[in-house]
């Protein structure tokens, strides 16, 4: 149940983005989250005796980790100042650009920061 749910991440972080409603991705965080428990209380990981079984929920967990931190990053969250907390998200992308002279490409180069404005 738990790898099933983790699975649905990139589909609902879409349906969060296309429906203009960060609710789907928190419920998402929830839904991960109880799964998680379900999964910790009902099979044994660090004492499990079986070393193949074992790792792989070691590795399972650390899986639900990252997700959860994934989908985190993707909601802005107020400290206990309430001081808003600025969300950074790196994307890769690729740019074409038209007429510009060698020099001026040579300028470019990966890991520059931009500011953008995505229009679709």
């Amino acid at each position: 149940a738990l790898l099933k749910v983790m699975s649905q991440y990139e589909e609902r972080v879409l349906t969060a983005i296309r429906d203009y409603e960060p609710s789907v991705i928190t419920r998402f965080i929830l839904d991960v989250a109880v799964a998680f428990n379900k999964f910790y209380h009902e099979c044994k990981i660090a004492t499990e005796p079986d070393e193949k079984i074992r790792a792989t929920r070691i590795k399972l967990t650390e899986a639900a980790k990252h997700v959860l931190g994934s989908a985190f990053s993707l909601i802005p969250i107020d400290n206990a100042t309430g001081n808003f907390v600025k969300v950074e998200q790196r994307l890769t992308i690729r740019i074409a650009l038209d007429e510009n002279s060698a020099e001026d490409l040579q300028k470019l180069k990966a890991g520059y920061s931009v500011e953008c404005e995505v229009k679709y």
